[in-house]
C-alpha cells in the first residue's frame, strides 16, 4: 500500500485505529489510522516495538546505525548521552545566530546566481526599469546546500561550504543518495521486506548511486572524527563532536566505525529532513500567494534585512507567530519523512486490539494527517491559521506530549530542525517573490513525488524567484 493508496483506505474502511491487512507472503499487517493507536506504539508501549530488523539494515547503511536505529536499553543510554547538546539553551545562545548567519549568506548566494541568469536573458536591458531581478531556481538542491552548511557549522565547526561549492564532496554524494525518483521509492519498499543483501543485488542506477554516495558519506565523517581526535573540536562551535569524543568511552562508541554511524545520522538529520521541509513549504507559499504575502510582511516589520548583517537570537523568531505556524503547517502537510514502521517483539495491545509478537505496522503521518473524519473537510488544504489560539488547534501525531511531527523527534533533534527550519523560511521569504514555474503543479496530484527516505518532488521543484526591494 503506498501512501495515496493507505489515505484511500483510511477513508473508505469502517475502522477503530487499526486496519489489519496481508503484507507480501500473506503475513498479517498493521496500518494505524488514529492519533490515539500511533500513541499506543509511540509512547504508551514504546518499548514492546521496534524497527524491523530489514528496515533498519537496509536504511542503516544510508543513515548510519546512530541513534536512530538502537533499540531498548541502547537506545536509552545513548539518547540520554546525545541529548544535552540539543536543550533548547543551547539552540537558544549557540546556534541562533549561526542558523540566521548561512539563511543570509544562502539568500546572497541565491541573489548572485538569479542575477547571472537575469543578465542572460535580459542582456543590456537586464538593469532597466521595469526589470526587476528574477530567475528559476531549482529550490530543492539549493535548500539541501544550505542545510548542510548549517549542520556543520553548528554541529561540527566545520563549514563544508556548500552553497559557494556545489561541486564539494559531501553535497554530491547526498546529491546521489538522496535523489528522488521512482526507483528510490522501489528500492525503499524493497529493504522493508528484503534483507540488504537481495537489495543490494537489485540492477537500478539509483542502487549504484547510493553505495557511492555512502561511500564518500563515510570517508568524510572519518576524517572529522580524525580532526576531533587531534583535538579540533570545540565546545561552541563543534558541540556534537565533542559530545561523541566525550562519550566515545562509552561501550557503544567503542571503535571509530561506530562514531562515523552517529555522525552520519546525525547529519542526514539535520539537513536532510531539513531541506526536504524548505522544498514542500516554497511549494506551498508559491500555490498560496495570499499566505506567502503575509508571512512576508511579518517577518520584514520583525526581521532585520539579511543585508544588513545583523544577527538575531531566538526572542525575534518568537515575535513571529505566523512563521512558527507556518513551519508546523508544512511539517503536518508533509511530514519529511511520510513513512515508518514497526514490529512486536512480544505480545502486546494497540487500543482494544491483541497484537501478537512479530506482528508489523506501518505509520503513515502523510495519510493520517489528511484524513478528514478526523480533523475536518479542511484537511486536505494548507491552512496556517489551525495552529493559532484563537481557533480550535489540530491535535498533531504526538511523541511525548509537545506540539511536534513524530517524523522528527526520533533523530533527537527536533529543536535544532525547527529552528534552523524557521531561520531559513524567513530569510527566503523576506528577501524573494516565489511563483511556481509549471503552473500546472497548482494541482497537488500533478506533482509526481519520489525519494525513499524523505518524499521530494520526483524531478525537483522549479521556482521562479523575483529579488524583491524594500527590506
Amino acid at each position: 500500500m503506498g501512501q495515496t493508496s493507505r489515505l484511500t483506505k483510511l477513508r473508505a474502511i469502517p475502522n477503530n485505529g487499526t486496519i489489519r491487512y496481508l503484507g507480501p507472503f500473506n503475513r498479517g499487517r498493521f496500518f494505524l489510522t488514529t492519533p490515539e493507536t500511533l500513541a499506543d506504539v509511540l509512547v504508551n508501549r514504546a518499548y514492546d516495538w521496534e524497527k524491523p530488523k530489514h528496515f533498519r539494515t537496509n536504511l542503516g547503511r544510508i543513515l548510519g546505525f546512530g541513534l536512530y536505529f538502537a533499540e531498548g536499553d541502547v537506545h536509552r543510554i545513548q539518547r540520554k548521552a546525545l541529548t544535552p547538546v540539543f536543550k533548547s539553551r543551547h539552540i537558544r545562545d549557540d546556534l541562533y545566530p549561526i542558523f540566521w548567519a548561512k539563511a543570509c549568506e544562502c539568500v546572497a548566494e541565491l541573489i548572485k546566481h538569479i542575477s547571472t541568469r537575469h543578465k542572460d536573458d535580459w542582456g543590456p536591458k537586464a538593469s532597466g526599469k521595469g526589470n526587476p531581478v528574477s530567475g528559476t531556481v531549482e529550490v530543492s538542491g539549493w535548500a539541501s546546500r544550505a542545510t548542510l552548511d548549517i549542520i556543520g557549522v553548528a554541529g561540527l565547526g566545520h563549514d563544508f561550504q556548500a552553497l559557494k561549492s556545489p561541486e564539494g564532496e559531501l553535497i554530491q554524494a547526498y546529491s546521489k543518495i538522496f535523489a528522488p525518483s521512482s526507483h528510490s521509492w522501489t528500492l525503499f519498499i524493497l529493504g522493508m521486506i528484503f534483507p540488504p543483501w537481495v537489495v543490494s543485488l537489485v540492477p537500478l542506477k539509483a542502487n549504484r548511486d547510493i553505495k557511492a554516495g555512502v561511500k564518500s558519506v563515510r570517508n568524510v565523517c572519518r576524517q572529522l572524527i580524525k580532526e576531533a581526535s587531534a583535538g579540533d573540536a570545540r565546545k561552541a562551535d563543534g558541540g556534537w563532536i565533542y559530545c561523541l569524543s566525550l562519550s566515545s568511552q562509552m561501550h557503544f562508541y567503542h571503535d571509530t566505525e561506530a562514531l562515523v554511524d552517529q555522525l552520519m545520522t546525525f547529519l542526514i538529520a539535520g539537513h536532510e529532513t531539513t531541506a526536504a521541509a524548505m522544498t514542500w513549504v516554497i511549494y506551498l507559499l508559491a500555490v498560496y500567494p495570499d499566505i506567502q504575502e503575509t508571512l512576508r510582511q511579518e517577518v520584514r516589520e520583525n526581521l532585520p534585512s539579511p543585508a544588513w548583517g545583523q544577527g538575531i537570537t531566538k526572542h525575534n523568531i518568537d515575535r513571529l507567530p505566523y512563521l512558527t505556524t507556518v513551519c508546523l503547517e508544512v511539517l503536518w502537510c508533509f511530514p519529511p519523512l511520510p513513512l515508518t514502521a514497526r514490529v512486536a517483539i512480544r505480545d502486546t495491545r494497540i487500543g482494544d486490539v491483541h497484537i501478537p509478537a512479530g506482528s508489523e505496522v506501518f505509520l503513515v503521518p502523510w495519510a493520517i494527517n489528511k484524513s478528514e473524519r478526523l480533523w475536518s473537510k479542511d484537511a486536505l488544504h494548507f491552512n496556517p491559521r489551525w495552529w493559532l489560539k484563537t481557533v480550535p488547534a489540530r491535535s498533531p501525531i504526538e511523541d511525548g506530549g509537545d506540539r511536534e511531527t513524530e517524523n522528527i523527534k526520533p533523530f533527537g533533534v527536533a529543536n535544532f530542525a525547527k529552528e534552523e527550519f524557521t531561520c531559513l523560511l524567513a530569510a527566503w521569504v523576506g528577501r524573494f517573490k516565489m511563483e511556481l514555474h509549471d503552473p500546472e503543479l497548482a494541482v497537488y496530484k500533478n506533482v509526481k513525488i519520489g525519494g525513499g527516505i524523505t518524499a521530494r518532488p520526483n524531478k525537483g521543484m522549479y521556482i521562479n524567484m523575483t529579488v524583491l526591494d524594500g527590506w
